[in-house]
């Protein structure tokens, strides 16, 4: 039986090969992408049961790609986690689109367990 696969979405390389193993441990197959309009493309391409994204860059492509996902995408809304050192971003998050600080991970290992 295949792994589930991650994609991690951070343009912080060294945070995001850290959360890839983290998740690794949990039984998941990862792909780590730092370039958002990057993602879109993988996502685009492959199936992935959870995505890890990463909002807080000042750049807005992050945003942009987030909201792309919503609008051609929805589906895959259920399986994004917002991992971000800005906890006001949540505030525009849809209803149900979990979001947890890069500096306390522990309700992400709550959300692979449950």
């Amino acid at each position: 039986m295949p792994l589930p696969r991650c994609l991690v979405v951070d343009p912080d390389t060294a945070f995001a090969q850290i959360l890839a193993a983290i998740i690794a441990r949990h039984g998941f197959e990862t792909r780590v992408i730092h370039e958002p309009f990057s993602a879109l493309a993988e996502l685009r391409s492959k199936a992935f049961d959870l995505i890890l994204f990463d909002l807080s860059t000042g750049s807005g492509d992050f945003e942009k790609v987030f909201d792309t996902i919503r609008r051609e995408m929805p589906a895959l809304m259920e399986r994004i986690v917002i991992v971000t050192t800005t906890p006001l971003l949540s505030a525009g998050m849809p209803v149900g689109v979990p979001v947890v600080g890069k500096n306390d991970l522990k309700p992400l290992m709550e959300y692979l367990k449950g």
